[in-house]
């Protein structure tokens, strides 16, 4: 494929079959599936490659070994179906499925001019930059459980994959593809990571009291709507969103967890305790002048607590296994001078709750209701008080994702214009001693301005890139 061609090179992938065609089959999500909403989440790798490197050679490659991939998470090949009276999800594959892998190579500036490598590893890979728009495939009219979608760009070349999916489905591919180019068998794969009955109600639904017995213990995380959601009214006009980009370094969250260490011996909060409290307070900060007086905010953030199951899941179980943690409280508190240790101690409480009876009692509600589609989380972060937070913190990227050329450089979301959103990245390998935590915050602009000129956020956390939605030219610091 030469250089100055534009036109996206599409391959679609089929699943390795040897024995030949497989029969159809339907994958259940399981009740804990369902208290995610179902959108794509585009993940973005960020690579590095050779100069010279022989990109039509990688892509065979990577089509080779994605077939076997394919052929082992037979559920990321289906299609996403749900249920019309339940709302119930399902994966549904079939013999005939594909997966589609798309490249596109962006050699020199047009209309869906993408950075280089070298400006954005310059700016640390700023999601603002990464566009969605110009660089995911095109829409599919069925939502497919993975797309693939590969980016070369000019000068450095490297290459970005648009992953629909699990941390542990790309860590097989990336082991598969090292295997086959070196002539290797592949590693045994465990068929029993995709059963996703250990956190799908085994016995029969609650009763009616016994689920509003359990809708009252868990009413601060999950909600049942009684309505379907309503869209916006048509006078709405989306506000302007900026994605900044922002690093503590490990010197700086040193500092952080000491501010936060509460003066009883006998308690204890972590890192990501102390960031998470930090960008409650802050953010509501930003926001206070567009909040109504007296009002409450939540931090509703992700809690891994995979390990406080019982019995375990297996290693690799392809399911949700995240629990959202929920702190609340008014919000002239959470601004209140000198509330920063108070506010650490309660997302560390927060995070305790989290244990194998708030998993199983989650799960026994999920059975409960009626209409899946009906079930949300208990949050108002979209142009509202509460503030929430997506931890990727336990991502292996920059450990297991190597096809063969390397960890990524960078893992992002591209461009999430999300108001009130968090997201926490994984430590990346950038060689430096004092290489800590990277956050994306999303808020409507003029509070974005107002968390930029916070003297104790800018204590802690040091922004990358652009700085606002109008001013995507702008260096990193």
């Amino acid at each position: 494929m030469s250089g100055g061609n534009k036109e996206v090179e599409t391959h679609w992938v089929r699943p390795h079959q040897p024995g030949g065609s497989s029969k159809d089959q339907t994958w259940p999500l399981s009740d804990f599936d369902h208290i995610i909403p179902a959108i794509n989440i585009p993940i973005v790798a960020v690579y590095s490659l050779l100069l010279g490197e022989n990109k039509a050679s990688l892509i065979v490659n990577l089509k080779r070994s994605l077939e076997h991939t394919l052929s082992q998470y037979r559920q990321f090949g289906g299609k996403l179906q749900i249920n019309d009276k339940t709302g119930q999800y399902m994966i549904k594959t079939t013999g005939n499925d594909v997966v589609e892998l798309s490249v596109k190579y962006h050699d020199e500036p047009d209309d869906d001019y993408i950075p280089s490598y070298t400006s954005l590893q310059q700016q640390a890979f700023p999601p603002m930059l990464l566009d969605s728009k110009k660089l995911l495939p095109r829409l599919m009219t069925e939502k497919q459980a993975l797309t693939q979608h590969g980016d070369f760009l000019e000068d450095d070349a490297p290459v970005t994959m648009f992953v629909h999916g699990l941390d542990d489905f790309i860590q097989s591919w990336a082991a598969n593809n090292r295997s086959l180019v070196a002539g290797l068998p592949l590693a045994p794969f465990d068929y029993s990571i995709l059963d996703r009955a250990p956190l799908t109600h085994s016995g029969t639904a609650p009763d009616m009291k016994q689920w509003a017995k359990l809708d009252q213990k868990l009413k601060k995380f999950v909600k049942h709507l009684d309505t379907a959601p309503q869209p916006p009214p048509p006078d709405f006009e989306m506000p302007a969103t900026s994605e900044v980009l922002f690093h503590f370094p490990k010197s700086k969250i040193a500092q952080l967890k000491a501010a936060a260490f509460p003066t009883d011996s006998a308690t204890w909060v972590s890192s990501y305790d102390s960031i998470m409290a930090l960008c409650w307070r802050c953010i509501s900060r930003a926001r206070q002048l567009s909040l109504t007086k007296g009002s409450t905010t939540a931090l509703m953030y992700a809690v891994n607590g995979r390990d406080r199951l019982n019995p375990q899941l297996a290693k690799y179980y392809v399911g949700n296994v995240v629990m959202p943690g929920r702190a609340e409280l008014d919000l002239d508190e959470v601004v209140a001078p000198d509330a920063f240790r108070r506010l650490a101690a309660l997302v560390r409480a927060a995070n305790v709750e989290v244990d194998d009876d708030l998993y199983k009692s989650i799960v026994e509600w999920v059975a409960g209701v009626p209409d899946k589609r009906r079930i949300r989380l208990h949050m108002n972060a979209f142009l509202g008080p509460d503030v929430v937070s997506s931890s990727w913190q336990g991502l292996s990227a920059h450990q297991t994702w190597d096809f063969g050329f390397g960890t990524p450089k960078a893992i992002r979301w591209p461009k999430p214009d999300l108001d009130g959103f968090v997201f926490y990245f994984p430590v990346r390998n950038t060689g430096d001693p004092d290489e800590g935590v990277e956050v994306v915050v999303c808020l409507e602009d003029s509070a974005m301005q107002r968390l930029l000129d916070d003297q104790e956020w800018l204590t802690y956390a040091v922004a990358k890139g652009p700085r606002s939605c109008f001013d995507l030219g702008m260096d990193g610091a």
